[in-house]
């Protein structure tokens, strides 16, 4: 993670009430989990999932950005599992995270909801 990554990402903790922790390696046991057998590979894009990582009043930023397709005046849904809470108009995206406004709000969203990322289009003619 880059210095200006770390600050957003904190200053996105800080405001959001959560804690940050850090793994260490006895977190990361790998005995008991069986091999799973690689996934076909796909001409067609897939959209990215995101994260809200803050929300306050109507503002909300999300853990992806200009490397996962995100660019300023998207509008994004924001889901609780199969429920759509609200969109999330971006004013402001940077490559490792993106924040706007929502709109159309139907329920209230939280730290933790889903945002669905449609797939770019020049993503299927990438190697």
């Amino acid at each position: 993670m880059k210095p200006a990554q770390s600050i957003v990402w904190v200053l996105a903790v800080a405001m959001s009430g959560c804690q940050m922790t850090q793994r260490t390696p006895q977190d990361e046991t790998t005995a008991d989990v069986e091999p799973v057998a690689e996934a076909p590979k796909s001409d067609q894009p897939v959209a990215v999932m995101g994260r809200l990582v803050a929300f306050r009043d109507d503002l909300a930023t999300v853990n992806r950005g200009s490397v996962d397709g995100l660019h300023k005046g998207q509008v994004v849904p924001i889901y609780h599992g199969a429920l759509h809470l609200a969109n999330l108009e971006l004013l402001d995206v940077a490559p490792g995270w993106a924040s706007g406004i929502v709109i159309d709000q139907r329920f209230t969203p939280k730290v933790g909801d889903v945002v669905v990322i449609p797939p770019r289009p020049d993503a299927a003619e990438s190697p």
